[in-house]
């Protein structure tokens, strides 16, 4: 039986939370409803946001996202692979995009300007460069 599930994790920014979901190809609604299989309770829960799967397949379902407390609860149904599909097996290209997306925003707020470069291997290196300005 599918159900959908509350993920452990340690989201606890929305914006570079948004920003990884985009930069993976997702789309970002506020006070929606998930897309999941027939008679999921979540179903008819409004989230704070929705991260909306682009893919077209039939059990290309959603990802809730609720705000509580300084913790984002992300909600999901892995059922048909969809979403490990695109975001990895418990989520793990999420949260490497994520952390990127955290790592580039605290340098940008401090004025340095960060470049991306993908390995091979599909690891990044992140490039951070200060002005040096007199």
């Amino acid at each position: 039986m599918s159900h959908t599930v509350k993920i452990n994790t340690q989201f606890k920014r929305l914006d570079p939370l948004k920003n990884a979901f985009k930069a993976l190809g997702w789309e970002i609604k506020e006070k929606s409803k998930l897309r999941t299989y027939p008679g999921d309770p979540q179903a008819n829960k409004t989230f704070d946001w929705v991260a909306v799967n682009p893919s077209k397949e039939i059990n290309a379902y959603d990802v809730g996202i609720m705000q509580n407390g300084e913790e984002l609860g992300v909600f999901c149904d892995f059922f048909g692979g969809s979403i490990s599909k695109q975001l990895g097996t418990e989520l793990k290209s999420l949260k490497k995009e994520y952390a990127m997306q955290v790592i580039e925003e605290m340098y940008t707020l401090n004025g340095a300007a960060v470049f991306r470069e993908q390995n091979a291997d599909g690891t990044f290196n992140l490039d951070v460069q200060f002005s040096t300005q007199s």
